[in-house]
């Protein structure tokens, strides 16, 4: 299997391209002041947006460098669970303080 990418390749892919949008997204949020019509309604303001697109692309992005690191043999497991757990702290602290309004109609 030397060459070819397995399922958790393909999983981090993934998570990496969903991390470098939100983060993209999330920095145009906060550079223009405004936000896609769909993520404006969810959210108090467009830096709340941007800043909870922010939060998760780091939270993505955290937990593919972590894996990527031993993988390529740049550290070992115990820094890659302190990238996990860095991520899921980043994480709760986005929830926490930017979560999406509740009063929002859902839409088909």
């Amino acid at each position: 299997m030397e060459g070819r990418m397995g399922f958790m390749g393909w999983i981090n892919l993934g998570m990496s391209l969903i991390g470098a949008c939100s983060i993209g997204l999330g920095i145009r949020a906060l550079a223009t002041g405004k936000l896609p019509r769909r993520l404006s309604e969810q959210y108090r303001d467009p830096v709340a947006g941007g800043r909870c697109l922010l939060g998760f692309g780091l939270f993505f992005l955290l937990q593919v460098v972590g894996y990527l690191g031993v993988e390529v043999g740049l550290f070992g497991s115990l820094v890659r669970g302190a990238f996990v757990l860095l991520a899921f702290i980043l994480a709760a602290v986005t929830v926490l303080l930017y979560r999406p309004r509740r009063d929002v109609a859902s839409r088909p």
